[in-house]
Formats: structure tokens, sequence, C-alpha cells
């Protein structure tokens, strides 16, 4: 599910895993503390970035090699047999029980028209198919393996994301974005350096994501659900299990959930949701009682999703 076409659009990725809503907050803060030498490399991968090349592995070479200095090595790694061995631009990852997971995949083009495919989309297969692989087992029965996708053509990046649900879902976290600036520009030079500098803090998170990840005896389904599982109201924390979705609509992120007591609840995500009218409706046996509302810094923590509680009926 990664909108093409649009109605293959999946649920909001940033309900999964709180390392995409993390990139997002950091990148938009314009106040975000970047080290020196960090935007020192910034400039070096904008003017390696914006260099001809001759083809796209001279330039995937250079780029991969930038990324290496500050991400961590950047590793080819094959999948398959014979016609069928593929392998992306690029992979960072981490080793979790001798098995390596997959942080980033980059996908790069060397310059707009040269390709016959889209990187993002190139990207998104690697994605799938990294991770449909059996010696990943035992990562992908416990989670839904978030990954970050940098997507490549010339010297334009677009960051994406990605979990395995019951589908694979990618979505695009920036649009195209050049580096193609004036260096004496400090603003522009910034918004570059705060670009990649959020991935490499949300890179840093999603590796320790990793090495925490609890695997049990027996898969997990609750990977396939959004990965807050609890609310709070006063002193008294309610944790949950998702059921079932509501609706057979993969854009509708409304779950029959259990709470640990027993009662069935209803969890919806919304971006906006009229808290007054829903009570309303509820003093007058129209809509069932609502339990809770996300608070600001909540919204802000599900990547501008308010997470909604209500009885079930």
């Amino acid at each position: 599910l990664n909108g093409r076409p649009l109605c293959n659009t999946g649920p909001p990725i940033t309900l999964y895993n709180k390392v995409f809503s993390k990139f997002l907050d950091d990148f938009s803060n314009v106040n975000l503390k970047i080290p020196s030498d960090f935007l020192s490399w910034t400039e070096e991968l904008i003017l390696a970035a914006t260099n001809g090349y001759g083809d796209e592995e001279e330039r995937n070479e250079a780029i991969r090699g930038k990324f290496s200095e500050k991400f961590s090595t950047m590793l080819l790694i094959e999948y398959g047999k014979k016609k069928q061995k593929c392998k992306s631009d690029g992979m960072i990852v981490t080793e979790v029980n001798l098995i390596n997971a997959y942080l980033g995949i980059l996908e790069g083009k060397n310059e707009i028209g040269t390709a016959k495919n889209d990187p993002t989309i190139q990207g998104a297969i690697y994605y799938r198919d990294y991770w449909s692989q059996s010696n990943v087992d035992q990562i992908r029965d416990f989670c839904c393996v978030p990954t970050f996708i940098i997507g490549m053509v010339g010297p334009w990046f677009c960051i994406l994301g990605g979990v395995f649900l019951s589908r694979v879902v990618i979505q695009p976290l920036t649009d195209f974005i050049p580096l193609t600036i004036n260096l004496r520009v400090s603003d522009q030079v910034k918004r570059i350096s705060r670009l990649f500098y959020s991935l490499l803090l949300a890179i840093k998170e999603l590796r320790e994501f990793y090495h925490n990840l609890k695997q049990e005896e027996t898969e997990t389904e609750q990977r396939f659900f959004p990965c807050i599982r609890h609310y709070k109201i006063g002193e008294i924390v309610h944790h949950f299990t998702y059921l079932c979705g509501l609706l057979d609509d993969h854009t509708r992120t409304i779950w029959k959930a259990k709470r640990a007591d027993g009662k069935l609840i209803v969890v919806k995500f919304a971006s906006k949701y009229n808290i007054q009218g829903h009570n309303i409706c509820a003093e007058h046996n129209l809509a069932p009682q609502l339990l809770y509302s996300s608070d600001d810094e909540e919204v802000k923590a599900l990547g501008g999703f308010k997470m909604v509680i209500m009885e079930y009926i």
C-alpha cells in the first residue's frame, strides 16, 4: 500500500512506530540543535550530490560513502538466487541475535529521466522483499519491522517509511527535496542539515528499538495494530489488546479492542474529532460513551492523530 494508485493508501505509519513521528517533529523543528561537524558534513554531501556522474553506480558509490561517515557503513546486501538475485543501492543495518535488522534502504538514480524506475517504488519493493526472507522471521514475527527508505534522483532526496502489516505500507515522510541550494544562505544549508540529522536521530532510535525488541516463543498478532496499547485516566492506566478492524477499509483507522479488565472498547485515530459533539450525542443515547481522547502531547507523538476511545456497543 503505497498510494499508487490512490486506492492503495494504507493507514498512517506514524501509528505503528513513534520513530516516524520523531523524524517529522525534528525535521519541522527549526530550533533543532545540529552539531557543527554535521553541518560541515552536510555541505560535503551537498557537493557530492550536486556533482555530475557518468552512471548510476558511480553516483550511488559516492553517496554511500558520504552516508557511511555518519550513519554507519552502508552495505550492499543481495537476496534471491540466480536470475532472481537483487540488491538495493545501500543498506543501513543493525545486528539482532546474529540477524540483520534493516534500518534504512537507499535507492538511487543518476539523474531525472535516465532510469526506467521510480526509486521510491523500487525502494518499497526492496523493503518488502528484504523483510519477506525467512532468515528475518524471528524479527518480523514480533513487530511491524519499521524501516526508513531514502529515495534519490540526482541531487533530489525523498525520505519514506515502511511497516509490514497484513500488507506492506510505504508512505513518503517528505517530498523530493533538492540539494541544489546556495551554500552561502545559511537557512538553506540548515534545512538540508536538519533533514539528514533528523534522519540520523531517528535511525539511532530505531536501532535501539530493534535491540530492545522482546521476542516471545510465539509470534504476536499485535504487530498488525498501532503501537499504542494503553490510555490513562487520572492515575489509572488501562491496557488493552486490539481484536480486529471495524471497517474493511485500509484508510479508516478504527479498531475493536479489549481492556485488561474485559471491557470491550472502540479505538479510533483521527486528525480531527469533535469531542463536544460526541458528548452531546452520547447524552441523548445517540453515540457510545466517550472514555478517552488524546492530549496535545500524545497527538504529536502519534504524528498528528488523536486517539479517541469509546465504549463498544
